[in-house]
């Protein structure tokens, strides 16, 4: 007989947990709160527009080996576009850009040229910058523990502009945290798996539609094709232990009690509402930061690439989905209980000086405020992030936020959910 597994939580987590174990042969039922898969990462229909637009852009890369696998195996790697090098935009003032991209030679030879090539720093911090990726295979990111990522720059030369230029717009789009905050450790951890791996590592991927057509449907369908089920409106309310075991789950709809497994892909402060003893499921006192993205309509699209990053401005990234712009700003606690008027000025401020672009070409807005986005990959906090075993026997945590040594990103999702996995089949 099929052993069988509950999951709870339909985000990438969730679904790659589901994913995974129905393609070894368990029988799968996956329960989601909401009447929606994709947690903090799925696509709606704007009624007013008629347009679907995503909750929240997201950016995938080449070093993202847990993602496109998971993709692969559900047939959704068809869903996205792929660069053949490593191309960036980004906008200075009036609509002055600079690229930056790498070279046609060999790896890593493509990369380093492609610094020296931004024209966006002066020639002596291009040199700097270069420096630094020179170092990164010899580099021992323990020693960086106690470091944050402003401390590491600062050590390793970097000045104001090319922090600006370069750094802070990797590091907030990665760690979603200001470079104050956010582990050095963490950062280095991952400039690594982007430079250090090849020329497809550092290259950027972007889903071709909406994030529920691109792998939530897909997902779904590969679940259910392998026989498993999806319930959505099914709101997990309680779960019953005896002794060191779930034996029970409460959701709003009914009594689950036939399972083996069961994997929490849910956020911690959603699991430690299910559970009575408190002891069992250690609160690791994550602190969150947000991410606010403006989708705007207008008349007439004046941009020609596919996204943007903007030097020296609060907006971060322009991404051009031809029938609107979706604006992301990471990091943004300072904005977000901010009116939207006043927010409107500001992204149409930014707008006429980096594209030149006059409000009246503007049909339509939209704010969308993703209050807990991520959790602060600070110091202190990323050695207290939980193993994904647990004190119950028969409950493994998957999500973003366990230990997997990566940011809050859908790799770390993905990544949690094919651990989780392995750990039952194994």
């Amino acid at each position: 007989m099929k052993k069988k597994c509950i999951v709870i939580g339909g985000g990438f987590a969730g679904l790659s947990s589901a994913a995974f174990l129905s393609s070894n042969g368990y029988t799968v039922q996956l329960l989601e709160a909401s009447p929606k898969l994709g947690g903090r990462a799925y696509s709606f229909l704007d009624n007013k527009t008629n347009t679907v637009i995503d909750n929240g852009q997201h950016i995938l890369m080449g070093c993202y080996k847990e993602t496109i696998n998971f993709l692969k195996l559900i047939g959704a790697d068809k869903n996205l576009l792929y660069q053949d090098k490593l191309e960036v935009s980004f906008l200075k003032e009036n609509y002055h850009l600079v690229q930056l991209k790498s070279a046609p030679l060999f790896y890593p030879l493509n990369l380093l040229f492609g610094v020296l090539n931004f024209k966006a720093i002066s020639c002596a911090n291009r040199l700097k910058l270069m420096k630094v990726l020179l170092k990164l295979p010899f580099y021992s990111t323990k020693s960086l523990s106690r470091m944050t990522v402003y401390d590491w720059l600062i050590k390793e030369k970097q000045d104001e502009q090319v922090m600006e230029a370069f750094w802070k717009i990797l590091a907030i789009g990665a760690l979603n945290t200001n470079i104050k905050n956010a582990s050095a450790k963490m950062f280095v951890d991952i400039i690594k798996e982007i430079f250090l791996n090849g020329n497809y590592a550092a290259t950027i991927l972007l889903p071709k539609y909406g994030l529920s057509e691109t792998y939530c449907e897909p997902a779904k369908s590969f679940i259910e094709k392998n026989g498993g089920s999806i319930n959505l409106s099914a709101q997990v309310t309680k779960l019953i232990c005896s002794g060191t075991k779930i034996e029970k789950i409460v959701t709003t709809k009914n009594i689950y009690d036939d399972f083996d497994f069961v994997i929490s892909a849910i956020p911690h402060f959603a699991l430690e509402r299910l559970i009575a003893d408190e002891s069992i499921i250690k609160n690791p006192g994550l602190s969150y930061s947000s991410i606010l993205n403006i989708h705007i309509w207008l008349k007439k699209n004046p941009l020609t690439k596919k996204f943007y990053g903007l030097i020296g401005s609060p907006v971060h990234w322009i991404f051009n989905k031809d029938t609107h712009l979706n604006l992301v700003i990471s990091d943004a606690d300072h904005l977000i209980k901010k009116d939207e008027k006043d927010l409107y000025e500001m992204v149409c401020n930014e707008l006429k000086k980096y594209i030149k672009l006059d409000k009246d070409m503007i049909t339509d807005y939209k704010f969308i405020k993703e209050k807990r986005a991520t959790f602060i990959p600070s110091n202190d906090i990323i050695n207290k992030r939980p193993l994904q075993q647990t004190g119950i026997k028969n409950l493994i945590l998957a999500g973003d936020w366990v230990d997997t040594g990566l940011p809050a990103t859908i790799e770390s999702a993905v990544k949690s959910g094919r651990q989780a996995s392995e750990l039952i089949l194994n």
